[in-house]
């Protein structure tokens, strides 16, 4: 019988997940470090911040529990990309 060709598709997760659990890379200790890198952005209501080579998307996603605003950091672009709307 011949094999059939297979196609992978390895998803963003399974890689954050595998940085994590093989590499010892601290997940939680990274999305603290962006979000302090986005606040000065997210307080002005920035639709983006450019920070080095990557600009990170930011979404206002209402409000929060504490009536703070929410905002949310869907994906990052590479810089000079612009994001479609």
């Amino acid at each position: 019988m011949k094999k059939r060709p297979v196609l992978i598709h390895v998803s963003d997760h399974a890689v954050l997940r595998w940085l994590e659990r093989e590499h010892g890379i601290d997940i939680e200790a990274v999305r603290d470090h962006l979000e302090g890198t986005v606040m000065n952005g997210a307080v002005y209501g920035a639709v983006a911040v450019q920070v080095s080579r990557v600009k990170f998307i930011l979404r206002d996603n209402g409000v929060g529990e504490d009536g703070e605003s929410l905002v949310v950091v869907p994906t990052t672009l590479p810089k000079g990309q612009v994001p479609h709307v």
